[in-house]
């Protein structure tokens, strides 16, 4: 794909004319210089190697940012004889389970306004970009790279050549799947079809990894753990996406300000298999639309040794 390795190295056995293996003989690789070409690893679309005690030379290349399929040929300086290669650099890929949760990392149907991550090959740049905010509203391209849902765009918390994570349209809200693909420096992926659910809920967890300990604040904001225990009748900030869609209707990409949007499905949370009592379900203010935060009271009954799961329902979708 794209701006991506090719995983293995271009390689040449350059032999004498006793059919020896060559060793000490520089060869110098060669890609296009315009168009669709890849890049060495001297940065450049040159580069000169000397074959080690086995006669091989091998040149390391990054798909360019064009897409197409071109030549790139090796020639000892000792000699006529070229070497070619055939070289393609592919459109983004996506595979038929590259969707996930971002908080559970679980694959499956997507809800409005979910915040997702998507695998696949050559879907973004080499490096990580972060979010960008225009207007209170988090941007639908970075690095040239767009996610769309039935071709529309959606907002954007990071891209990379290899995971991009999205929020999806509350357009998607009374469908039953959605075409989803990615567009980087102009080439669209593969399309694929995701179900549509009306809530996805999954709570976040603190290492970011989809389990273990969950992404919760205690009552007085300091972040729950083992060494930080939540004491009974306190209030827990948890905070979660996958909600569905909201009222008011949630606006795609929005920071929370002024009224927040609750989830028109109604949230029940367990502690330890007990139902806790929710104080707010709704928006987390100042976070994109996406991200819900559940304010329930820990129960005063019942023993509670050490760590306990916290379930999430939305409607009828449970964490």
């Amino acid at each position: 794909p794209a701006t991506t390795a090719f995983r293995a190295p271009l390689e040449v056995l350059v032999m004498d004319s006793a059919s020896r293996p060559a060793p000490g003989v520089r060869v110098d690789f060669s890609a296009p210089s315009s168009g669709a070409s890849c890049v060495f690893s001297n940065g450049t679309n040159v580069l000169g190697v000397i074959t080690d005690r086995s006669g091989r030379a091998q040149g390391n290349c990054t798909a360019g940012s064009q897409q197409g399929s071109y030549s790139v040929t090796a020639t000892p300086i000792t000699s006529s004889a070229t070497a070619r290669f055939a070289l393609t650099n592919a459109p983004p890929a996506l595979v038929s389970n590259s969707v996930v949760n971002a908080a559970s990392f679980a694959g499956g149907a997507v809800a409005p306004g979910e915040i997702v991550t998507i695998f696949g090959a050559g879907i973004g740049p080499s490096q990580l970009v972060p979010l960008q905010i225009a207007s209170g509203v988090l941007t639908t391209m970075l690095a040239q790279t767009r996610v769309l849902f039935d071709g529309q765009p959606a907002p954007l918390i990071y891209v990379q050549s290899g995971q991009v994570t999205a929020i999806v349209p509350y357009a998607v809200a009374g469908k039953t799947s959605t075409q989803l693909q990615v567009e980087y420096l102009g080439g669209k992926s593969n399309a694929i079809t995701v179900p549509v659910a009306a809530a996805v809920p999954a709570v976040f967890s603190a290492n970011s990894t989809g389990a273990g300990q969950g992404a919760i604040l205690n009552q007085d904001n300091t972040y729950n753990s083992a060494s930080n225990p939540a004491a009974p009748s306190t209030i827990l900030q948890i905070f979660a996406t996958g909600e569905g869609q909201t009222d008011p209707p949630g606006t795609d990409g929005k920071l929370a300000s002024g009224v927040l949007p609750k989830p028109v499905l109604p949230v029940r949370v367990t502690i330890a298999g007990q139902d806790a009592e929710v104080v707010y379900y709704g928006a987390a203010p100042g976070q994109v639309a996406g991200v819900l935060q559940v304010n329930a009271r820990v129960p005063t009954n019942g023993v509670f040794p050490g760590a306990v799961p916290v379930g999430l329902t939305v409607g009828s979708f449970s964490s």
